[in-house]
């Protein structure tokens, strides 16, 4: 049987959702003909280990939340409920649109630009010799090793698709004036034992871009505005933004 002729109206590929705006992403699907059986319609994430969850009756358009990150969102109908593999090879009608891009299909690929900070902690003393810095990360940046244990890794296979990177930027706070604002890029394509490698923890349940180590010479000591930037690598006027303020110490 052909395959079912789904379309995903919306959202458009290459989209940016910025801080709140991912609180409510419409999620818009068309099925161009008839049901030829009974259907069973979702919804997925790849950086969600479930579909999608919508209410009954809404699966051609609803609101999404969705985390930061980069996801390759899919559309899918099926005649069968379960996704275990003995029902999928029992499917007779089945499509799905969206997906990752191929050279037939753009697929559907859109980033969620969200700035959180987790460390440092507003007011708190940041050591210019050996800082940390922490941000809510997506959630397949890093993964447990195997066999499990910590430290994570991170996740070559959600970084091949990632399209975000993370910039920290100081500001001196007061008067007089110090320096100019120095960035660290989070960047996790560096070699391993280059400084600024990123790398991934888990605090908790919650997935974290993590950077250890020298902050830049540059900078000065005392009160700074540590600002959290979230940006499109492919269009950097996309992005959004956090802050805190710091005690920068020697």
């Amino acid at each position: 049987m052909p395959p079912l002729p789904l379309r995903l109206l919306e959202p458009a590929t290459g989209t940016g959702f910025i801080g709140t705006a991912a609180n409510a992403v419409r999620m818009r699907g068309a099925l161009a003909g008839p049901q030829p059986a009974p259907l069973f319609f979702k919804w997925y994430s790849s950086l969600s280990a479930d579909p999608l969850p919508f209410a009954a009756g809404a699966q051609f358009d609803f609101t999404a939340n969705l985390k930061v990150g980069t996801h390759v969102l899919t559309f899918s109908a099926k005649d069968v409920a379960s996704d275990a593999p003995a029902s999928i090879a029992a499917v007779q009608h089945g499509g799905f649109a969206g997906g990752p891009p191929t050279a037939q299909t753009p697929g559907c690929v859109v980033n969620v630009l969200r700035a959180r900070i987790q460390r440092p902690l507003a007011a708190a003393t940041l050591s210019k010799a050996n800082g940390t810095l922490q941000a809510e990360a997506p959630a397949l940046w890093g993964k447990a090793p195997t066999p499990p244990g910590p430290p994570f890794i991170l996740n070559a296979d959600y970084l091949a698709v990632n399209r975000i990177r993370y910039l920290w930027i100081f500001t001196p706070a007061g008067t007089p004036a110090g320096p100019a604002s120095p960035r660290l890029i989070l960047d996790p394509t560096l070699p391993a034992g280059n400084p600024l490698r990123s790398t991934f923890v888990l605090d908790g349940s919650a997935p974290l871009v993590n950077y250890t180590g020298p902050l830049p010479a540059a900078l000065g000591t005392g009160s700074h505005t540590l600002i959290l930037r979230v940006e499109d690598m492919s269009n950097p006027a996309l992005g959004h933004e956090a802050s805190v303020n710091v005690v920068l110490s020697a």
